[in-house]
This record gives structure tokens, C-alpha cells and sequence, in this order.
């Protein structure tokens, strides 16, 4: 439901993009493919290598006194629409790319 964006490559996969995230669906066995780390995975780190984001898509910061809130989502300055501006533009440019490459 409602996915960001979708694109079928030429590798035999299918890739599905939601809030930040990705699943590659194997056009083969009809099934989200199975690897380690699972999917879905954080796509900012595996398709753009954004260093900001983990492998496995956790980016708490911990804070030494224990107590382990998001402090993005504590801090009243962090503009949230920001990150998703970003990728939306960078995966439409992604989505732009491919489709020229494709022609």
C-alpha cells in the first residue's frame, strides 16, 4: 500500500521504496528476496551510501545516562521534512537516470 516508488531492473529483481526503505522482490520465485540483513533495508544506505544510516536501518542515538529516546525526535529545531524532501528528490533522479539508461 501506497509505496513511494517501484522499478523493475534488468537483474531478474523488483524494487519497492517506502518511507525511507527498500524491498527487492525476486521476479523469479514470486517472493520478497531473502538476505542478510533482511529487508526491508534502509535505502539511503544501500543505494546511495549515505554514512548516516546504518546497515540495518537504526540510527537511536544512545545516550550515556541510559535513557534511549530518538533525540531527532526530541529536538524542537529538527525540520522531519527535510530527510524526506532529500530522498524523495534523490530517488526521483535515481528513478530519472534509469529511465534514460533504459531508452
Amino acid at each position: 500500500n501506497n509505496l513511494d516508488a517501484a522499478l523493475q531492473y534488468t537483474n531478474g529483481y523488483a524494487y519497492f521504496f517506502k518511507k525511507g526503505q527498500y524491498y527487492r522482490f525476486n521476479d523469479r520465485t514470486f517472493s520478497v528476496d531473502v538476505a542478510d540483513p533482511p529487508f526491508p533495508r534502509p535505502a539511503g544506505y544501500w543505494w546511495f551510501g549515505c554514512k548516516s544510516e546504518t546497515a540495518g536501518g537504526m540510527t537511536t542515538a544512545f545516550k550515556p545516562d541510559g535513557n534511549n529516546e530518538d533525540r531527532r525526535r526530541n529536538n524542537p529545531n529538527n525540520n522531519n521534512g527535510v530527510g524526506t524532501r532529500s530522498f524523495n528528490s534523490a530517488m526521483y533522479v535515481l528513478l530519472l537516470t534509469l529511465a534514460l539508461v533504459a531508452l
